[in-house]
């Protein structure tokens, strides 16, 4: 699945692009509706979103270190990262060690009901104390 996907992936937009190059009359011209530019933007967006929630939403969490409310915060970039831990619901009496599955060797991917380390290492290599030391798992 690894290597299957982005090949699949590529053969299709190699696809799609050979074939809007080659069939389309000026695909360059920003103004023709059926030319390139329409899905260089959507997916210039969509890359965008993705790169940003990766990055601030879903691997680490912002922590304001002002008493702005958040859209003046994470505007004026009033904030640190710290990271988001990742639980894996491993079920009773599974033979599964959580250091053996993907992600396992990093501190914050722990098991569901485990507290977090105390401190990480933030993006500047300073060692800093988590404030989210005794979150656990919401299990639905």
């Amino acid at each position: 699945m690894y290597i299957g996907f982005p090949a699949m992936f590529a053969v299709l937009m190699l696809s799609y692009f050979g074939d809007l190059l080659t069939n389309v009359h000026d695909p360059w011209n920003p103004t023709n509706p059926h030319g390139i530019s329409i899905t260089l933007l959507f997916w210039g967006v969509t890359a965008f979103i993705f790169v940003s929630l990766n990055k601030y939403v879903l691997v680490n969490r912002m922590v304001p270190t002002s008493d702005s409310p958040w859209p003046l915060y994470v505007l004026s970039r009033d904030f640190e990262l710290e990271p988001r831990p990742v639980y894996r619901n491993v079920p009773e009496g599974a033979e599964a060690p959580i250091d053996m599955l993907p992600g396992g060797d990093d501190p914050f991917v722990v098991q569901a009901g485990d507290e977090l380390p105390d401190s990480f290492v933030d993006e500047y290599g300073e060692t800093r104390s988590h404030t989210m030391t005794t979150v656990e798992a919401e299990l639905v």
